[in-house]
């Protein structure tokens, strides 16, 4: 059996044309003065204020007038954290030109359905589409229909088989009857590993870490 890993693209802040997920701060603004704590959206990360009088300091390059907290809630199911999640209410419509790309996978889910629909191109003709229940249990009986816990979820689903196109727009719908959020949404292509050896044995020395900062968020370091 060949074993597959997914090889993602990276995702560029110009790919994502758009998204239904709201911000809780506004946008940075050159013209305004921000006091001590305000917090603002700039491009991809969310900021506060380390000093009273904050006027023109662009964020990401005035570390003396700014810290970054994190991803902004658009971005965060795009970085590279699990533990960094986007929310949204009852739905979540995200949009993003991908370029070629054959697999689908989004990861840390909390909702009910997931849906993947993906176009020759922004407005193109449609050429895969399908969704997924998250509904954690399947219900094979009757007992089972009245008596399976509704509150069990798949946190993951994996979507393949999608045509390679060059200029495919992916567009992903999550809905759920409430907390919605999702971790990370990644996209590219299978690759191949190889296959296995005969009794194949495998093994590591793992000094790896996971660093929570000041902030929650957790990070995987290798």
């Amino acid at each position: 059996m060949t074993m597959t890993v997914l090889k993602p693209n990276v995702m560029a802040q110009a790919m994502l044309t758009s998204s239904s997920a709201t911000e809780a701060h506004a946008v940075w603004s050159s013209a305004t003065t921000y006091a001590l704590n305000d917090v603002r959206v700039y491009q991809t990360g969310r900021y506060q204020s380390l000093q009273a009088g904050n006027t023109n300091k662009p964020p990401s390059t005035s570390p003396t007038w700014w810290a970054r907290l994190g991803p902004s809630n658009q971005w965060a199911m795009f970085d590279d954290q699990v533990s960094t999640e986007t929310h949204a209410t009852g739905s979540l419509l995200v949009k993003v030109n991908t370029g070629i790309i054959d697999t689908v996978a989004i990861l840390g889910v909390n909702a009910q359905l997931a849906q993947v629909t993906v176009r020759d191109g922004p407005g193109g003709t449609v050429v895969y589409e399908q969704s997924q229940s998250m509904a954690g249990e399947e219900v094979m009986s009757w007992y089972e229909y009245f008596f399976n816990d509704p509150t069990v979820r798949r946190s993951q689903a994996v979507f393949t088989g999608i045509p390679p196109f060059g200029s495919s727009e992916l567009t992903v719908e999550l809905t759920a009857a409430a907390g919605l959020s999702i971790g990370s949404l990644v996209f590219g292509r299978m690759r191949p590993l190889g296959k296995p050896e005969l009794q194949p044995r495998a093994g590591i020395t793992d000094f790896s870490r996971k660093d929570t900062d000041e902030f929650g968020v957790t990070t995987f370091v290798k």
